[in-house]
């Protein structure tokens, strides 16, 4: 028992690891590609790695109101930096408003359709790899439509991944219990918003290479 449990232990411990490597590398690539030098774009991705690593630890909610709270992992943290690449990527945004506006609809569809609402754990997120891959695929139709360099894949996969996820499943699923504290993002690295913020840029990009390669 007490093996399984140190097996356990360790396979989580390796999950996370990963999970955190592959998210700094995907910070750090959309930084170069957002107008940023490289020092800037290092210093950043560090910053953001360091607080997720301390705030993973300790836990980190954000009371905004008395029955709703914010996880610092698995909700602010996605959201200011999906923020903060939308606004210095606006004028490439703003070039393809339609497309990006229509992708990320269909993308809030396909997460609220795919989401279920749990007495226990909140929002559950009954699949990911549905979203992961509808996104992915709608990112590489924007790339490839438009004649964009491949790369851009990691930004609209970052911004469409973000949004969506907190508008599909955080917000349409609100529901207030008296007596209880809804919290967005509420399972810090591993809630649904975080990894599909931080795996869709990567995920986008593979899809669109192997599109590009195809066509």
């Amino acid at each position: 028992m007490v093996f399984r449990s140190l097996k356990a232990s360790l396979i989580l411990a390796f999950t996370k690891a990963l999970l955190v490597f592959a998210v700094f590398l995907n910070i750090l690539v959309i930084l170069l590609y957002s107008h940023v030098s490289v020092i800037y774009a290092l210093s950043e991705s560090l910053l953001i790695i360091l607080i997720i690593v301390f705030s993973e630890r300790r836990g980190f909610v954000i009371r905004v109101t008395r029955r709703i709270g914010v996880d610092l992992v698995g909700f602010l943290l996605p959201l200011i930096f999906s923020l903060e690449v939308f606004i210095r990527n606006l004028n490439l945004f703003g070039s393809i408003l339609s497309d990006f506006l229509i992708a990320l609809l269909l993308a809030v569809i396909v997460n609220y359709l795919n989401s279920m609402r749990s007495p226990v754990h909140g929002v559950i997120l009954l699949d990911l790899i549905v979203p992961l891959l509808f996104t992915s695929g709608v990112v590489s139709v924007i790339v490839l439509r438009n004649g964009f360099p491949l790369v851009y894949s990691f930004i609209f996969g970052l911004v469409i991944g973000c949004f969506s996820s907190i508008i599909g499943l955080d917000i349409l699923n609100i529901k207030l219990v008296e007596g209880k504290v809804y919290v967005l993002g509420g399972n810090g690295l591993f809630d649904a918003v975080f990894l599909e913020t931080f795996l869709s840029p990567s995920v986008s990009f593979a899809f669109s290479l192997l599109a590009h390669s195809v066509l």
